[in-house]
């Protein structure tokens, strides 16, 4: 195939994934990691919460089913990752660090056709008018506080394309902790 017919189909393959015709099958996740200049945290072994989950937070009621669920699905992705880079959640009452998380939503639009594209490519799944009116960013941050000298020690944060389903909880958290430094 010619270096022109290459383009071509190039052309039509990236237009037709922006237009919806053709699906994209990976999500892109912004992914941000920092570990504090003073902070060893490959010394840390042990952590906990910062605070207890929603369900043993409240008393738990029906509306706050959704609510709990994020939480829980937020706290389990982020146990598993901690445990697979070799740390291990302190019961006692002792850990090494502290750590939270915070979530949000950002509303974003596309106002020209690259954007538009670019918000396909993110995983977004709204044609182009819907999209140019608006969508949803998720946004979610992981800290990592030092027990000892009660200072942030280590954050990283995710942010996609926000679709409603959940879907991509686990593999932002996944793909935020891997920038962390195993359990030395």
């Amino acid at each position: 195939m010619s270096a022109l017919g290459r383009a071509v189909l190039v052309g039509v393959v990236l237009l037709g994934s922006a237009c919806g015709v053709v699906p994209v099958n990976s999500v892109q996740i912004g992914v941000e990691a920092e570990t504090m200049p003073w902070a060893d945290v490959s010394a840390y072994r042990t952590y906990q919460w910062w605070t207890p989950s929603v369900i043993d937070r409240h008393r738990y009621t029906d509306s706050m089913e959704r609510q709990a669920k994020i939480d829980y699905r937020i706290r389990a992705a982020v146990d598993a990752s901690l445990m697979a880079h070799g740390y291990v959640q302190d019961l006692r009452g002792h850990p090494d660090f502290i750590v939270s998380y915070r979530i949000a939503i950002a509303e974003d639009h596309t106002s020209s056709f690259s954007e538009y594209a670019s918000y396909r490519a993110q995983g977004g799944n709204r044609g182009l008018g819907d999209a140019y009116m608006g969508y949803q960013r998720g946004v979610i941050r992981i800290e990592i506080y030092d027990v000892a000298t009660d200072r942030l020690a280590w954050r990283g944060t995710a942010t996609s394309i926000a679709d409603g389903s959940g879907r991509r909880i686990e593999p932002a958290i996944q793909q935020v902790l891997a920038r962390l430094p195993a359990a030395g």
